[in-house]
């Protein structure tokens, strides 16, 4: 496990203050924000990012995101994906599906074309599931 510090964007050179990386291959995780963790800002990720801590600010990437069962982030979110068991206030647009666990909860609005929702969990807000593109008649 490494610790580095800096500022925000998991991936590249920015967010390496408060993250630990794991070198492991198998977990798949390319960056972890664990409890007791506060920060603010602007998170850009590649790969898979957990969030085990406190997390304000916004939040974009094109990959996944897993917010874990301790979590409480207030945050716009734009993702390729994303798990949720803690905590999220804030407006989620997951590009590929959004999956709310039993222990998890959402304040804000969802806007994703699959949609998970497990027994127990929580979602208050509006959902919008586009259909996939259809293809526009041609006129000749």
């Amino acid at each position: 496990m490494e610790f580095s510090c800096l500022c925000v964007t998991v991936g590249e050179v920015e967010f390496k203050q408060f993250m630990k990386t794991e070198t492991k291959p198998s977990d798949g995780i390319s960056g972890f924000l664990d409890k007791g963790i506060n920060l603010n800002g602007e998170l850009h990720f590649s790969g898979m990012l957990r969030i085990d801590g406190n997390f304000t600010g916004s939040i974009l990437s094109e990959d996944r995101l897993v917010i874990g069962e301790h979590a409480v982030v207030r945050a716009d979110i734009t993702v390729g994906e994303i798990e949720i068991a803690g905590q999220v206030v804030g407006k989620i647009d997951a590009k590929q599906r959004a999956e709310i666990l039993a222990s998890g909860s959402v304040h804000g609005d969802i806007h994703t074309p699959i949609l998970t929702i497990s027994p127990g969990s929580i979602l208050n807000g509006r959902v919008c599931m586009p259909s996939p593109a259809q293809e526009e008649p041609v006129v000749q």
